[in-house]
């Protein structure tokens, strides 16, 4: 029953803390291998992502949830040719799929000044047409996937 499903809930800081020891690193990684192998993924704590950064981001979905829908779709991913930008319920529809995807998401919005080159044209990795949302969520989204990506490689470094 899923109700019963109980996820490892991995601390970082003894493999992140200054005073880490070989023993207590050895010991993290060994956790962490076991929830990869036994659920594919874990929650975290003590990951160093400052609550600043988490605060930010959780007030951005907040205003995006209170958009109206039509200035969410100004931002739609669909106009992109990055395909990123703000990804609306039933947006999605994968061949086989009995039901639109339901999620409601900014898909991914990137470090504003990026680019990347398309077969056809450069494009910001933003994707976003510019709107009064889209200028208030680079910096802060930017921020926390930076410091998301970072302890993202951390514990992939330790898999490998």
């Amino acid at each position: 029953m899923a109700s019963d499903l109980l996820l490892p809930l991995i601390d970082l800081a003894p493999y992140l803390s200054l005073d880490a020891t070989p023993s207590s690193k050895a010991t993290m990684v060994a956790q962490v291998r076991a929830a990869v192998a036994e659920f594919g993924f874990f929650p975290v704590i003590n990951h160093g992502i400052p609550l600043a950064s988490q605060h930010a981001l959780i007030e951005i979905i907040r205003t995006l949830m209170k958009i109206l829908k039509e200035e969410k779709l100004v931002m739609s991913f669909l106009k992109s040719p990055c395909r990123r930008g703000y990804e609306g319920s039933g947006d999605t529809f994968r061949t086989g799929d009995k039901m639109h995807d339901a999620k409601e998401v900014p898909f991914y919005i990137g470090c504003p000044s990026d680019t990347i080159d398309l077969p056809v044209s450069t494009a910001p990795t933003s994707g976003l047409p510019r709107s009064s949302f889209s200028n208030q969520v680079s910096r802060p989204v930017w921020s926390y996937f930076q410091s998301t990506n970072a302890i993202g490689r951390e514990i992939r470094l330790l898999l490998i």
